[in-house]
């Protein structure tokens, strides 16, 4: 049964699992509510170790250090100093008591209410007009508080409603407010994902300030009841963790519209002395119910619960208010983020892309936000100047969008310009220190620019990001066979993160049997394989790659292309990007070549990327301007584009479109070239296929010699050198058959290396 109690100051309230301190909010986590609950309880009377484990922990066994830290955690909500204390007394040898007297309090009446309709529309234009209060509030508060050139984060506000169903009102209120500062104020607002990454964990505040690098906090509750909502903000001081402003928000729907225009108007006058930008012009008036939708949508979105849930939302939202622009680049961004992550081919989402923005455009034509996504747009249509030149304005205009930062980093990757990338993902670093998707894209980049150091730096912080150390181990394998060609420290890695993390070594184990393959151990790797076999790898392809890839190295080619062909007919939106694909396609290609289908295989290519019809019939192409590879982790894999070009000069040579076949190879060796000139990562044996497709045997030795000495070669070896038909021509030269003995030998000794580890 629910009951309140006043507590000194304190009013705690049961039924809505709230604590108030003269009138405000105080967030407690549930087990430090409990805590406080258990105290209310037995006060006066002192509460053992023993009852605060039966009552907090359900009777588990918890050592005294661990009751101790939540006691201080209460004490840190409660501003309570624990060698001067006014609510939470240490009794030693005994436990913990309540210092003030408890009072039980009559029961609050229940609130009356207007039609629950009413409040929901209402509840998107309370959400703007207090957002843009707190702005005023923040930055009118004394410059002690907030200076010039200080720095702020806003942590996800608590839901307090008592129904606990307006968690994406209250994010939403705090992700207003977020970007509100950061368009409007000079302020170094740190971004959404780090601050909110902060969700559910009882951290101290200077804590909090002190990962974020930030000199304020800001935190907050919403509480939505009937025809009205309550919005509590507290600005707090990093250096002591003190509360330097606060305000309470309480506002009747019904007052709200015509609220609207006069506290904007009140921040630009108020404020105009300390924001860059006019916050009237930022907060524009929006249908309250496409505002709702949009809140919900964005909820879903990131969150990452549901893409096709969240694309619905936006999509009612811009149907009810076709102005509402951040409903547009809602929808768009998920439009993107499909092609990204390569869960809807390019050209499904390209003109659904064009007929949103084409609209959105339409409405709000410098909005950099959706000026970002028509450079990804122009990207897809091959226009590469133009999509540099719209992501560099979109970035100009607002350098807080770290999406479409993001977007042109990855851009800059493709265009084999990791350097440039590198330098957009530290922008995004400083306002954004805990996002793990920046530490994956700077481990690609610099993997692109051959930095092993710095790629493995790059993978410790995003296991530091993630809290999952081992995560970093097995990207940093990847470091160790794709870089350094050393498979035994990739395995040992491998094995040693999937020993840790029990799901995602579930789906790092798919590497180790090709690894093991490449190595030589074929009794290991037959036994891994038939163990991971049962694994369903989300459409992968890999266990089918894996068995072709055994066939290959037992020698039967033609079993393995059959297993390849057959691989193609599964249901499969994209090929060519991941990880089985390569191989899958490799051999499948092969077979349709050599069975005098190359027909097939050009189609099937232009197919998988229709591009590739402009570059086989054009001569003089900048080797930047190629379109986006499709990998998730671009050149840093393949040297891209060189992946999958020599297999279609091939298959045009064998139909007869010699000048076709030659325009290919001219781009592979343009790409090359430039990736050389600025010492970014190639794999030599892409130089190699075009070298022996042109019949200059001398020199493709030479460029496999050199991607030997790089040590690049060993990784999948017996299909891209031993049993490639682009080098049948060199399989008795003397020179390849020692290089063929030297990878055996270097095989063997890391063999013997990783068996020496384990023992």
């Amino acid at each position: 049964m629910s009951a309140r109690f006043r507590i000194g100051d304190l009013t705690l309230d049961t039924g809505r699992r709230l604590l108030l301190c003269d009138s405000k909010p105080v967030a407690l986590g549930p087990l430090t509510y409990q805590l406080l609950l258990t105290l209310v309880q037995a006060a006066p009377n002192v509460v053992t170790h023993d009852e605060l484990a039966r009552s907090i922990w359900g009777g588990r066994p918890v050592s005294p250090e661990t009751i101790s830290q939540r006691v201080k955690l209460l004490r840190d909500a409660l501003s309570d100093d624990p060698h001067n204390p006014r609510y939470v007394e240490l009794v030693r040898g005994q436990g913990y008591k309540l210092l003030p007297q408890v009072e039980v309090l009559p029961q609050e009446p229940a609130a009356g209410g207007r039609s629950r309709w009413l409040a929901w529309v209402g509840a998107a234009a309370i959400l703007l007009l207090v957002a843009v209060a707190v702005v005023f509030s923040i930055v009118r508060a004394p410059t002690s508080a907030v200076r010039q050139g200080s720095s702020i984060a806003v942590l996800p506000f608590v839901d307090l409603s008592p129904a606990g169903d307006q968690q994406y009102l209250a994010d939403g209120m705090a992700e207003e407010i977020l970007n509100l500062l950061a368009k409007t104020t000079s302020l170094r607002v740190i971004a959404r994902t780090s601050s909110f990454s902060f969700r559910g964990k009882e951290t101290d505040v200077r804590r909090i300030a002190e990962v974020l690098g930030v000199t304020n906090v800001l935190e907050g509750s919403v509480r939505r009841e009937g025809d009205r909502i309550r919005v509590t903000v507290r600005l707090v001081a990093a250096a002591d963790g003190s509360r330097l402003w606060s305000e309470a928000y309480d506002q009747q729907v019904g007052n709200i519209l015509a609220l609207q225009s006069d506290v904007a108007a009140s921040v630009a006058a108020a404020l105009k002395a300390n924001l860059e930008k006019d916050a009237a012009e930022v907060v524009r008036p929006v249908n309250e119910a496409a505002y709702d939708l949009y809140l919900r949508g964005q909820q879903e979105f990131l969150l990452g619960s549901s893409g096709d849930a969240a694309a619905r939302y936006f999509e009612q939202a811009i149907a009810i208010d076709p102005e509402f622009i951040p409903a547009y680049y809602g929808l768009g961004a998920i439009y993107a983020g499909d092609v990204v992550d390569l869960r809807v081919a390019v050209a499904e989402n390209r003109e659904k892309l064009r007929d949103l923005l084409r609209r959105g455009l339409r409405h709000a034509p410098e909005d950099p936000g959706l000026l970002g996504l028509s450079a990804q747009l122009a990207r897809y249509d091959g226009d590469i100047q133009l999509a540099d030149e719209r992501f560099a304005t979109s970035v100009r205009r607002d350098p807080a969008n770290l999406t479409i930062r993001w977007l042109y980093a990855m851009f800059k990757l493709d265009r084999s310009e990791p350097e440039e990338a590198i330098r957009l993902l530290r922008r995004s670093l400083e306002i954004d220190p805990l996002n793990p998707r920046t530490y994956a894209t700077l481990w690609a980049s610099h993997m692109d620019h051959w930095n092993a150091k710095e790629a493995t730096l790059a993978a410790a912080h995003f296991g530091e990001v993630t809290g999952y150390p081992y995560f970093a181990e097995y990207v940093t394998s990847a470091v160790k066979l794709l870089l350094l060609g050393d498979l035994a420290g990739s395995i040992t890695g491998i094995e040693k993160s999937a020993a840790h993390l029990p799901r995602a070594g579930e789906n790092s184990l798919y590497w180790l049997p090709m690894m093991y393959y490449s190595l030589g151990a074929v009794e290991t790797a037959d036994a891994l394989l038939t163990a991971v076999r049962p694994i369903p790898f989300d459409g992968s392809p890999i266990i089918d790659a894996t068995e072709a890839y055994r066939h290959v190295v037992y020698g039967d080619i033609q079993e393995a292309r059959h297993l390849a062909l057959s691989a193609l007919t599964a249901p499969k939106k994209i090929w060519g990007g991941q990880e089985g694909d390569v191989i899958i396609l490799r051999l499948a290609l092969d077979a349709m070549i050599d069975s005098g289908e190359p027909q097939r295989a050009i189609d099937f290519l232009e197919t998988l990327a229709p591009e590739f019809v402009r570059y086989r019939t054009t001569r003089d192409i900048d080797p930047r301007d190629f379109a986006p590879a499709p990998t998730r982790v671009k050149s840093a894999y393949s040297s891209y584009p060189a992946l999958y070009f020599t297999d279609y000069a091939r298959a045009l040579r064998a139909v007869g479109d010699e000048v076709g076949a030659n325009n290919m190879l001219d781009h592979v060796e343009a790409v090359l070239e430039l990736r050389r000139k600025r010492g970014l990562l190639i794999e030599e044996r892409y130089a190699a296929e075009v070298l022996a497709l042109r019949g200059r045997t001398e020199a493709a030795l030479d460029a496999l010699e050199k991607a030997e000495r790089d040590r690049t070669i060993y990784y999948r070896w017996h299909l891209t050198v031993l049993h490639n038909e682009i080098f049948a021509g060199l399989r008795n030269n003397p020179r390849f058959v020692a290089f063929i003995e030297r990878i055996q030998r270097e095989m063997s000794r890391q063999r013997e290396q990783l068996d020496s580890a384990k023992n």
